[in-house]
């Protein structure tokens, strides 16, 4: 809660201009714990001088506009409690003055059975810390108590943390971490039995690990839902003269009871608006996948509805490219286009490594200086046939400790990326291969009409770079005098320097297929000691032009070119097909030109 002045001068403002607001006027005014009480119109000026006002204690929104509740939240008003209506109607509405000093019983039967009037309110699961906070209040008011704090178990961690406190430091509410059967709170986490603490409570058994001799009187209750226990309160008397007794636990369980409800609903409410956000979130994204628009311009269309969607800065689609060992930037929410083909992003070293050692979703932060935000780095790997294909990654700046929700939400979103691509993947393949077909029908006629040979090489060399996608082609052709094959033609895509070596290594990949009829592929040439070089080439198909029994030459293309996630890095059996086709059609092109004697 916010830091008390003196009663008198304490400052309440209400927003509404409805019963409720009336009601809650009359409720205070009759109070002597506020100073100054006004009332806000929520329709005039007044609501955007505001933080003008300060010091204010606390602003209660008496309306039914949740958005003026975030607005005022977004205002960061220091030492300024924002609560709603209904923690309001709790506090102030469910016993006055009177009826705490007359009758202590009276009260909190009047509490208790407010509470379970609200109990089904639909308000009530949408705002679990609010109402925590003010059941944390009512609890410390109804006992006469001073200190207190509602903890729940992190059941991956098997351990407590602090939910919600009052009269404990910020430090230690962030770094409590109370072990399930260590300390007081450990022990009635496991036990689900209420303790009844009277007396110095020793260091060792509280969840700060501090000196607590202050405490005359404690309450340890835990929260059941069913038989599980979800958590424990804790209340704490440093007054000598309120001691805690049994009749204390009978009413503290009661509370404890309509806590645990409280999370339960808020539990199920949670889940229900995280499944309703997802589906709409992954339709969003379907529907811009399904868009008739070039394959670049969607993802980066879902990428943006992804960050937009998540709040984030930044979201990204990378794909792998395991010849570089690296992630290249495929898709981007803040990604030009134009500059897809000419300039592209890598993913740093570190998240690099992170994604090949781990293959699982990650999440990675870095403090900023002099801030209380962090860089969130929240990430989940695209895998296909067992294969690390790409990486999905959201960047976020926020306070938050928890992305439970985006993590859920990037597995299904990497999901559907990956089925959408190998979709599209299957549906270029197959269009790239009708092209292909098409192309070898129209060069067979093209090399037919050529009456140069030296053009006729030239013309060779291109176009089964062309049709294969590859990087490089060597066209050999055969001395039978020196029984060796010499290179008549070459070119790479790569220049001149790429291709000398491409011509070195040649000499010993033709040499692969003179037993051969078919053409050979070589899926690791790195690996095949054909060439110590680990840099210039990976992947070929070779095969020797044999006509009528005659040996002409070689020919040899290197290096496929791959254009997306589920592209391969080397050459299909597809490939082998079209290249086999092309070599018939290249010896009998070859073969005008050439008298061949039997090999």
């Amino acid at each position: 809660m916010a830091v008390q002045r003196e009663k008198s001068d304490r400052k309440v403002i209400i927003v509404g201009s409805g019963t409720d607001a009336i009601r809650l006027y009359a409720a205070l005014r009759d109070s002597d714990h506020w100073g100054t009480i006004s009332v806000i119109d929520p329709a005039s000026d007044q609501l955007f001088a505001i933080p003008s006002m300060q010091p204010i204690d606390m602003i209660i929104n008496a309306t039914n506009d949740e958005s003026l509740t975030e607005h005022m939240r977004s205002l960061k008003l220091h030492g300024t409690d924002i609560i709603s209506n209904l923690s309001a109607r709790l506090l102030f509405l469910s016993g006055n003055d009177s009826q705490q000093n007359h009758s202590s019983d009276t009260f909190r039967r009047q509490v208790l059975t407010s509470l379970q009037e609200m109990r089904d309110s639909a308000y009530l699961t949408k705002n679990k810390e609010e109402l925590l906070k003010v059941i944390l209040s009512i609890s410390l008011q109804s006992l006469d108590a001073d200190t207190g704090s509602i903890m729940l178990i992190d059941q991956k961690k098997r351990c407590l943390t602090i939910e919600m406190a009052h009269g404990l430091e910020p430090r230690v509410v962030n770094n409590v971490r109370q072990k399930i059967g260590i300390g007081i709170s450990g022990r009635v986490a496991r036990s689900g039995r209420p303790l009844l603490i009277t007396g110095k409570v020793a260091a060792t058994d509280t969840p700060i690990a501090e000196d607590r001799s202050d405490i005359c009187s404690a309450i340890c209750c835990p929260m059941l839902i069913g038989n599980e226990v979800i958590g424990v309160i804790n209340i704490n008397s440093k007054k000598r003269r309120r001691i805690f007794d049994h009749d204390d636990i009978s009413h503290i369980r009661s509370l404890a009871s309509f806590t645990a409800d409280i999370i339960k609903a808020s539990r199920e409410y949670e889940r229900t608006v995280n499944a309703s956000f997802a589906l709409s979130v992954i339709g969003g994204i379907r529907d811009i996948l399904n868009l008739d628009m070039p394959l670049q311009e969607r993802l980066n269309l879902a990428m943006m509805k992804l960050v937009n969607s998540l709040q984030g800065k930044l979201c990204n689609l990378y794909w792998y490219d395991p010849s570089m060992q690296q992630f290249l930037v495929r898709a981007s929410s803040a990604f030009d286009i134009n500059l897809y083909n000419t300039d592209q992003v890598r993913l740093n070293d570190f998240f690099t490594g992170r994604a090949l050692r781990t293959r699982e979703s990650f999440i990675f932060n870095v403090t900023i200086a002099g801030s209380v935000y962090k860089k969130w780095f929240i990430a989940h790997p695209i895998i296909y046939e067992n294969t690390l294909c790409g990486l999905l990654m959201l960047h976020v700046i926020s306070d938050r400790t928890q992305f439970n929700k985006e993590r859920a939400l990037l597995e299904k979103v990497a999901v559907l990326l990956q089925a959408a691509l190998e979709n599209t993947s299957k549906l270029e393949t197959t269009r790239r291969q009708s092209i292909q077909f098409g192309v070898l029908s129209e060069i067979t006629f093209d090399l037919a009409g050529i009456h140069n040979v030296r053009q006729l090489a030239k013309t060779i060399v291109v176009n089964a770079c062309m049709i294969l996608e590859a990087e490089s082609c060597v066209l050999n052709l055969y001395n039978s005098t020196m029984g060796c094959f010499e290179t008549f033609e070459s070119f790479s895509i790569k220049g001149e320097e790429h291709l000398k070596r491409i011509i070195e290594l040649d000499k010993k990949i033709s040499l692969k297929g003179l037993d051969e009829t078919d053409a050979i592929t070589i899926d690791d040439i790195q690996s095949s000691s054909l060439t110590d070089d680990l840099n210039y080439s990976k992947t070929a198909i070779t095969m020797c032009l044999n006509q009528n029994n005659a040996l002409l030459g070689s020919l040899t293309v290197y290096d496929k070119n791959s254009f997306g996630i589920y592209e391969r890095s080397g050459f299909s059996n597809h490939d082998k097909e079209v290249f086999v086709k092309f070599a018939h059609q290249v010896t009998k092109a070859l073969n005008r030109f050439f008298v061949l004697n039997p090999k």
